[in-house]
């Protein structure tokens, strides 16, 4: 317990600072509060023994994000001139409905033949099939297409206001996009649609704190239940597992009693480096899991960095992405509908950094920033002048004409 009083006293004063300097909301203020709630955590139930080391290492690496995160976000940015047409987004919402709608019978094939029809085991049975499609290569498309097609169509019911659409067909085209986001029995894609969901009533709403709230809220029962229902494991061990096993692993990196297969954090390029000569290991799952004594294959997002490349990198990687994130965050607050949706995957990715070894799924961030780009070039307007601004406008013609 005394140890791990480094640690939470470190991240303490630094989730303060940011605080003051960028406010509740900014990348930097949520990365120092989810390592200050995780060290808390393991210093509260003391289920593993983290060294000093380890919690200074974790809090450099947090450090040099927050560094990054408040540069970034007090760039200088205009506000945005632009919203989304209202009937444009429409369309979209219908072209988008019509896919998912066509494209539901192939899933429903593709889950026939692939996965297993036991009502008791099918949400394990269609999650196993996903993951062993992806590993070996063959991209389970129906699967892909379906949730991140009703990603983008609740996101896109929920960011605008839509007057055009009445009550119940938007309960209808929510309900419709939430099912189909959990068609994989992914947490990923939910925590990801719930990040989406909280940066636009974050960046829009009267009430933020009410809506962060409970969106977080209704993550953490999206995770409980997985374990419950998809999992059938009970809540301690999945808790203990799933949420805390990961900083002791790290602590085996940084010890140097494991190291990830090269390349972890890009892992994308390997024909790259097959290209540039690199003798690169086969990709192997059953490699990647260590006893902590928990049985985890999960070491933090700074594990596969600090794998790979050492301490230096690590900290220059996450100032990095941390001043990435911090532009995003002032892009939002300057309304540009684009980021104010994109600044959820940076909501995600600071939330997952404790159980998800991949920061940043850069594959992922492409495709969709991709996607809400093209609706942007495609929907944008500029946005009307106030009422004071026009009489403004008017006063000055009137006296340009006079003189």
């Amino acid at each position: 317990m005394g140890a791990m009083l480094v640690g939470v006293t470190l991240l303490g004063l630094m989730l303060l600072l940011s605080l003051v300097l960028s406010g509740p909301f900014s990348p930097s203020s949520l990365m120092s509060l989810v390592w200050f709630l995780e060290l808390c955590t393991q210093a509260w139930f003391g289920f593993y023994h983290i060294s000093v080391r380890t919690q200074l290492l974790l809090v450099t690496f947090v450090a040099s994000f927050m560094l990054g995160a408040v540069l970034g976000s007090s760039a200088r940015v205009k506000t945005s001139q632009y919203v989304w047409s209202e009937g444009k987004i429409m369309r979209v919402i219908v072209c988008l409905t019509i896919l998912l709608a066509a494209t539901a019978p192939f899933l429903y094939i593709d889950l026939q033949t692939n996965a297993s029809s036991d009502v008791t085991r099918i949400s394990q049975s269609i999650r196993n099939y996903y993951v062993e499609s992806l590993r070996s290569g063959n991209v389970p498309t129906t699967i892909k297409l379906i949730a991140n097609g009703s990603v983008l169509l609740v996101v896109l019911v929920i960011a605008e206001p839509l007057a055009r659409l009445g009550r119940y067909k938007k309960l209808a085209l929510v309900s419709f996009g939430l099912i189909g986001t959990a068609v994989s029995f992914s947490k990923g894609y939910v925590i990801l649609l719930m990040a989406y969901i909280i940066s636009v009533k974050m960046f829009r709403s009267k009430r933020p704190y009410v809506i962060v709230l409970v969106a977080a809220c209704t993550g953490c029962v999206i995770l409980t239940a997985s374990a419950v229902i998809r999992d059938n494991l009970e809540i301690i061990p999945y808790f203990r597992t799933y949420m805390m096993s990961s900083v002791p692993a790290f602590q085996l990196i940084a010890d140097g009693e494991f190291r990830f297969q090269f390349p972890a954090v890009f892992g994308v390029l390997r024909p790259v480096f097959r290209f540039f000569g690199v003798a690169l290991a086969p990709i192997s799952d059953s490699d990647s899991w260590v006893e902590v004594p928990d049985h985890t294959n999960v070491f933090t997002a700074f594990g596969p960095a600090l794998s790979d490349y050492g301490i230096v990198f690590t900290i220059i990687y996450f100032f990095v992405n941390g001043l990435g994130s911090g532009f995003v965050f002032r892009l939002a607050r300057a309304r540009y509908p684009v980021f104010v949706i994109m600044y959820g995957y940076v909501i995600f990715a600071i939330g997952a950094s404790i159980f998800s070894d991949g920061f940043a799924n850069w594959s992922t961030i492409v495709n969709y920033s991709l996607v809400f780009f093209a609706i942007n070039c495609y929907a944008r307007i500029r946005r009307h002048r106030s009422v004071a601004q026009k009489r403004s406008s008017n006063r000055l013609a009137e006296r340009w004409t006079l003189l």
